[in-house]
């Protein structure tokens, strides 16, 4: 995920932030010191620019003077005052004149209530670089007391921007203004990255979410996201045009604080919609379950029919075979009790004629016997008579 992708993300897309909160710690602390680093390059450039304006009003437009024991001539009677300047004083102030209190005060309230002021009075020098501070009082001798030499004038001054060094002092100024810059804004974002994990913490806890510290830090970080662009806007239109926002640290806090509580509810309400989602999904899967039971059972009931069936119908196919051989059998049979009542019919015909004909020739015997037995009867003994035939 490349960088400006993760800027986008962090400033416009809330619903990302759980994604960012998986991202590694390394690769976190990468993208904010990447953004830290930004607004310091930008803020330091500005500044340097603006030094480079101020000292080329020095050589062009600043009357002559002369710093001399300590105290500071201008062949310019008149002050000057100028206001809201392209310089990096918003406010700058020349007066060698001998001034009063009053006139003294006043110079220190138009410091004060500048972003950034200075004023080169006869003997003293006050600057304010901060307007929530009071200005700050300097003496040239304290300030210039070991400088030698303590004699100068505008056009050594200028003699030292005509030198091919004014190149190198001001690239070193822009890496000194760069090197504290960094520094103090990421040590100080650090300290308030530590107190919205805290919050962080709270809010998870609050909903009752379950947070690792990795994940709530890398949220803490991503959420400065915004603020820091914010920070980065504000400080270009401070420094060039002096417009002040008097409770913008605040602004700058709460807008993180907010990112992150949106942050976390956010993730609360993914985790309700995939629980959501997790339910639905899980009844589907208990629907389609008991559709595809329902189907089974379905299937498995109509193969047993189809196999029922199956079986009823070659139980029948059987029996009908098994009907066909015994009507077969049946009529073979038949068939054969015919051919044979009409083979033994002539044979029970042919019987009873030969048996009325023994019946016939035995009653005709038995009669011819019994005439001849009658008619051979002797008068005598029957018994004798008898004996002798037989034994004929």
């Amino acid at each position: 995920m490349t960088f400006f992708k993760k800027v986008v993300m962090s400033v416009k897309d809330f619903e990302k932030y759980p994604e960012l909160a998986t991202q590694s710690v390394v690769n976190t602390i990468k993208y904010f010191m990447l953004l830290i680093a930004i607004l310091t390059i930008v803020i330091s450039a500005i500044f340097v620019g603006q030094m480079y304006n101020f000292l080329q009003y020095i050589r062009n437009d600043l009357p002559d003077f002369k710093f001399e024991d300590n105290i500071l001539q201008m062949e310019q009677e008149e002050p000057i005052n100028i206001k809201n300047s392209n310089l990096f004083f918003k406010t700058f102030i020349v007066d060698t004149n001998e001034i009063e209190d009053e006139q003294f005060k006043l110079y220190k309230n138009q410091i004060a209530n500048s972003t950034t002021g200075i004023a080169f009075l006869k003997d003293k020098l006050l600057i304010s670089i901060d307007s929530e501070m009071e200005p700050i009082e300097y003496s040239y001798s304290a300030l210039f007391e070991n400088v030698q030499p303590k004699n100068i004038s505008k056009e050594e001054i200028v003699g030292l921007f005509n030198n091919n060094e004014v190149f190198y002092m001001f690239t070193i100024l822009f890496i000194t203004l760069f090197a504290y810059g960094f520094m103090y804004y990421l040590i100080e974002t650090l300290m308030l990255v530590v107190v919205i994990m805290l919050l962080g913490y709270i809010t998870s806890m609050i909903v009752k979410i379950r947070l690792k510290p990795y994940a709530i830090f890398n949220m803490a970080l991503y959420a400065f996201t915004l603020p820091i662009i914010l920070l980065l806007i504000y400080s270009i239109i401070h420094m060039v045009f002096g417009f002040e926002i008097i409770y913008f640290n605040i602004m700058y806090f709460g807008i993180a604080c907010i990112y992150m509580i949106t942050a976390i509810l956010i993730i609360k309400s993914d985790l309700i919609k995939r629980q959501q989602e997790l339910a639905k999904i899980i009844e589907e899967q208990a629907r389609i379950a008991e559709w595809q039971k329902t189907n089974k059972e379905d299937e498995e009931n109509k193969k047993q029919e189809e196999k029922q069936n199956k079986e009823d119908k070659e139980k029948e196919q059987d029996e009908g075979k098994d009907n066909n051989e015994n009507n077969n059998n049946e009529n073979g049979k038949q068939n054969e009790d015919g051919n044979k009542d009409e083979k033994d019919k002539p044979k029970e015909k042919n019987g009873k004629n030969e048996e009325s004909n023994q019946g016939k020739n035995t009653k005709r015997k038995k009669k011819d016997d019994e005439g001849l037995d009658k008619g051979l009867e002797p008068q005598g003994n029957m018994f004798e008579n008898k004996k002798g035939i037989q034994e004929r």
